[in-house]
């Protein structure tokens, strides 16, 4: 560990003070990713699932989102439904990317 007090990092320290300590970058990016998955206001499926719903029930929506995809040009696609299924994983994870990847290939002009 590279406890700052009795880890690996102090004992290195002790034995040459000018030695910088980096911690795992992998470990940093997790835990910078974590921290800001926390601090967004919705989970990504259930946003999906409200987005779907809020233009699956209105013609003036859909109307207006077909509008949206002419004027910048993009293709027009299925709006696709997100399904939660817990007990399936992998198959849920699936599903959650195809729909988040096309969410944001959607928006992403």
């Amino acid at each position: 560990m590279l406890g700052v007090h009795k880890g690996v990092a102090a004992y290195v320290k002790m034995e040459n003070n000018s030695v910088h300590v980096q911690g795992c970058p992998c470990h940093l990016i997790h835990i910078a990713a974590q921290s800001t998955a926390k601090r967004l206001p919705a989970r990504i499926d259930e946003l999906l699932i409200d987005i779907y719903y809020y233009l699956d029930k209105s013609g003036k929506r859909h109307k207006h989102l077909k509008q949206c995809q002419d004027l910048c040009g993009t293709e027009a696609r299925k709006i696709l439904k997100h399904v939660n299924t817990r007990f399936v994983l992998k198959n849920n994870f699936k599903s959650l990317s195809t729909h988040t990847n096309r969410f944001l290939e959607k928006h992403s002009n």
